[in-house]
């Protein structure tokens, strides 16, 4: 069935621009995978811009660059994140380590710039999409993170996997579970965080007529 079908409602085509992600995060969970932290929670708010990287090329990278979501049957985009509030919320008084000294917690405010990511989706043009995501960015905060003597600056890696459902022919709902590692790659000290959460918010696809 051609582009200009009935399927055309339910998503882009190959051949048309992308989709702002309006994304929230709240954690749940919070472990020791390859951190110290195990008390602080995170949270952010933002926009994920994804776009359609997979069409047909005549190049060799380009032929190779679609084979691999080809071979998984999957839509691949590249991903940029903007998170203009983050908030983390973690110990008042630490020591080098990170382990909270008191049982008090405050508010630590940032900001967030991911301009590394891919997303894989599948049932391409359903109405129901299944998705796994993976982002690369940095972030800046107020005050030192999570302990004493850590950074102002910080990695932020994120991997979830959830779905997106169709509301309106422009308009998605996208819900998902994901893993959000947090930490300055021991620059300093620094606990580092990971924590595990839900991700959610509303998808605005862009018109064929958007240069985006």
């Amino acid at each position: 069935m051609s582009a200009s079908g009935p399927n055309h409602l339910y998503h882009l085509s190959a051949r048309e621009p992308g989709e702002l992600f309006f994304e929230g995060y709240v954690s749940n969970d919070t472990f020791k995978f390859n951190t110290g932290e195990v008390v602080s929670k995170i949270y952010y708010g933002g926009v994920e811009y994804d776009r359609h990287s997979s069409d047909a090329d005549c190049s060799f990278m380009g032929r190779f660059w679609k084979a691999v979501p080809d071979l998984l049957h999957a839509r691949l985009s590249y991903v940029f994140e903007a998170l203009p509030l983050v908030l983390i919320r973690q110990p008042v008084v630490t020591d080098i380590y990170g382990d909270a000294l008191t049982p008090a917690r405050k508010w630590n405010p940032g900001i967030e710039i991911a301009p590394l990511g891919l997303r894989w989706q599948w049932r391409d043009r359903k109405a129901i999409r299944p998705y796994w995501v993976l982002k690369l960015g940095e972030s800046v905060f107020l005050e030192k993170a999570l302990a004493i003597d850590a950074s102002y600056e910080n990695f932020m890696i994120n991997s979830g996997v959830g779905f997106q459902a169709k509301i309106h022919p422009k308009t998605d709902f996208r819900l998902g579970y994901a893993f959000q590692h947090l930490s300055n790659a021991y620059t300093n000290a620094d606990p580092g965080l990971d924590t595990l959460g839900f991700s959610f918010g509303l998808v605005h696809h862009f018109s064929s007529s958007s240069r985006w």
